[in-house]
Protein backbone atom coordinates (compact mmCIF):
# COMPACT_ATOMS: atom_id res chain seq x y z
CA UNK A 1 0.00 0.00 0.00
CA UNK A 2 3.02 2.41 0.91
CA UNK A 3 4.32 2.06 -2.87
CA UNK A 4 2.90 3.99 -5.13
CA UNK A 5 3.36 4.07 -9.31
CA UNK A 6 6.17 6.30 -10.45
CA UNK A 7 7.88 6.38 -7.36
CA UNK A 8 11.60 4.83 -7.40
CA UNK A 9 13.15 1.76 -5.73
CA UNK A 10 16.42 0.09 -4.99
CA UNK A 11 16.46 -2.58 -6.85
CA UNK A 12 18.05 -6.12 -6.29
CA UNK A 13 18.88 -8.95 -8.94
CA UNK A 14 19.18 -12.53 -8.22
CA UNK A 15 21.26 -14.57 -10.79
CA UNK A 16 20.68 -18.08 -11.63
CA UNK A 17 22.18 -21.01 -13.27
CA UNK A 18 20.54 -22.12 -16.55
CA UNK A 19 19.66 -25.53 -16.97
CA UNK A 20 21.91 -27.32 -19.16
CA UNK A 21 23.87 -24.08 -20.17
CA UNK A 22 26.01 -23.46 -16.97
CA UNK A 23 26.20 -19.95 -17.80
CA UNK A 24 24.69 -16.97 -15.38
CA UNK A 25 20.99 -16.10 -16.27
CA UNK A 26 20.58 -12.40 -16.26
CA UNK A 27 17.07 -11.03 -15.78
CA UNK A 28 15.97 -7.11 -15.90
CA UNK A 29 12.78 -6.01 -15.91
CA UNK A 30 11.08 -4.03 -19.13
CA UNK A 31 11.23 -0.54 -17.61
CA UNK A 32 15.17 -1.08 -17.06
CA UNK A 33 15.53 -2.26 -21.28
CA UNK A 34 15.34 0.86 -23.86
CA UNK A 35 15.33 0.64 -27.46
CA UNK A 36 16.99 3.29 -30.64
CA UNK A 37 17.49 2.90 -34.14
CA UNK A 38 20.75 1.23 -33.22
CA UNK A 39 18.93 -1.85 -31.22
CA UNK A 40 18.30 -2.61 -27.36
CA UNK A 41 20.18 -0.78 -24.65
CA UNK A 42 20.58 -0.08 -20.94
CA UNK A 43 22.40 2.32 -18.90
CA UNK A 44 25.12 1.20 -16.68
CA UNK A 45 26.12 2.81 -13.66
CA UNK A 46 30.04 2.93 -12.93
CA UNK A 47 30.49 4.37 -9.60
CA UNK A 48 33.71 7.21 -9.59
CA UNK A 49 33.39 8.36 -6.12
CA UNK A 50 31.13 7.13 -3.05
CA UNK A 51 27.36 8.27 -3.86
CA UNK A 52 28.43 9.13 -7.63
CA UNK A 53 28.69 7.43 -10.93
CA UNK A 54 28.48 8.19 -14.78
CA UNK A 55 25.67 6.31 -16.83
CA UNK A 56 26.98 4.52 -19.90
CA UNK A 57 24.68 3.43 -22.71
CA UNK A 58 25.33 -0.08 -23.39
CA UNK A 59 23.52 -2.16 -26.12
CA UNK A 60 22.56 -5.66 -25.20
CA UNK A 61 20.83 -8.64 -26.74
CA UNK A 62 17.82 -9.85 -25.22
CA UNK A 63 15.89 -13.04 -25.16
CA UNK A 64 12.31 -13.97 -23.88
CA UNK A 65 10.42 -11.76 -21.87
CA UNK A 66 8.73 -13.58 -19.08
CA UNK A 67 6.66 -12.84 -15.81
CA UNK A 68 10.32 -11.60 -14.16
CA UNK A 69 11.39 -9.81 -17.05
CA UNK A 70 13.72 -9.91 -20.10
CA UNK A 71 16.01 -12.60 -19.80
CA UNK A 72 19.69 -10.58 -21.29
CA UNK A 73 21.81 -12.75 -23.74
CA UNK A 74 24.51 -10.94 -24.24
CA UNK A 75 25.83 -7.24 -23.65
CA UNK A 76 25.85 -7.39 -19.48
CA UNK A 77 27.88 -9.12 -16.77
CA UNK A 78 26.49 -10.26 -13.18
CA UNK A 79 27.21 -7.29 -10.35
CA UNK A 80 26.68 -4.54 -13.63
CA UNK A 81 24.90 -1.98 -11.56
CA UNK A 82 21.96 -0.77 -14.01
CA UNK A 83 19.95 2.23 -13.51
CA UNK A 84 16.13 1.37 -12.92
CA UNK A 85 14.22 4.52 -13.65
CA UNK A 86 14.65 7.74 -15.49
CA UNK A 87 15.53 5.90 -18.93
CA UNK A 88 14.22 8.27 -21.26
CA UNK A 89 15.74 11.45 -19.27
CA UNK A 90 19.43 9.66 -19.42
CA UNK A 91 22.38 10.74 -21.59
CA UNK A 92 25.86 8.64 -22.39
CA UNK A 93 28.20 9.94 -19.85
CA UNK A 94 26.24 12.09 -17.49
CA UNK A 95 26.66 12.10 -13.93
CA UNK A 96 24.41 10.37 -11.89
CA UNK A 97 23.75 10.46 -7.87
CA UNK A 98 23.97 6.90 -5.86
CA UNK A 99 21.26 6.06 -3.59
Amino acid sequence: DRIKSGMAAAVRFQFNKESGGGSDLIILPPQCVGEDSKGKFVFIIEEVEPQKGVAKKKYIEIGRLSNAGFEIVSGLQPGQKIATAGLQTLLDNQEVKLN
